[in-house]
């Protein structure tokens, strides 16, 4: 928790003098495109982050700052007007971030065929951008088209080995195969050392440790968590879940 807290306090320092600096200088569109991006990055905060962007862009009106505007759109709400300024600059300025982030709003708001569509493109761009890949893999498991999106998951991760999301993607969506569920064990135990934190990645590898009924592995990974402060409420629950059939296992077979 240590950790956590003064990770908070940095935060706000940051914010806090980022804050000054545009109130003491209004006019300064360098100041508030950093302050757009810090909120992009660091805060929950769509009205703001939109704001910002949208400041930033009046200000330094030699920027084209549509992607990142209409990608805030999204936070506020306004789909539509976010994919329709996403899909303009893509048609004027094609480039395969421009066509990530068109498709990862795509995938937001269910557009699944559309976004593979706009990966594909951003793929044509550079066949090299692990990223493209990895959103990809992301349209095809929300499809239920596992071993398509193993697939991407996989370049992702040839193209890019430290690109940690797609790791942790391809370790959940080999999970979901008995025949693979080591491989996505093995993945998923490297992502939690390097982030013992990630709740979701938790969740899934200790699930994963109890369907192979490695009930101490699992238990101290959960125990772990709770320990930590997790928040999640599930986590919980299933070290009580895992925690009963261990017990239940034991007093069936007393000798082991």
């Amino acid at each position: 928790m240590k950790q956590t807290a003064e990770a908070l306090a940095i935060w706000n320092e940051q914010l806090q003098e980022i804050e000054g600096q545009v109130k003491a200088d209004p006019e300064n569109g360098q100041l508030w495109l950093r302050y757009a991006q810090f909120l992009d990055r660091q805060c929950d905060n769509p009205v703001e982050t939109l704001r910002a962007y949208q400041r930033a862009q009046k200000l330094n009106p030699d920027k084209d700052l549509r992607l990142s505007i209409g990608k805030a759109l999204f936070g506020v709400r306004r789909d539509e007007e976010g994919l329709a300024l996403l899909r303009t600059v893509c048609a004027e300025k094609p480039t395969e971030y421009g066509y990530c982030m068109l498709a990862q709003c795509l995938i937001w708001n269910d557009q699944h065929d559309h976004a593979i569509e706009a990966l594909k493109q951003a793929i044509a761009i550079d066949p090299d951008f692990d990223e493209a890949y990895y959103y990809l893999g992301n349209a095809y498991c929300d499809k239920k088209e596992s071993e398509q999106a193993i697939q991407c998951y996989r370049e992702a991760v040839r193209l890019n080995p430290d690109n940690d999301l797609a790791w942790r993607e391809l370790g959940f969506a080999l999970l979901r195969d008995d025949d693979t569920l080591e491989q996505g064990v093995e993945i998923l135990t490297r992502i939690y050392q390097k982030n013992p934190r990630d709740e979701g990645t938790i969740m899934s590898l200790a699930w994963a440790l109890w369907r192979m009924q490695m009930y101490e592995d699992s238990l101290k990974i959960l125990g772990k968590a709770i320990a930590d402060g997790a928040k999640n409420p599930f986590i919980a629950e299933l070290h009580a879940d895992v925690t009963a059939e261990m017990n239940q296992k034991k007093q069936s077979n007393p000798a082991e």
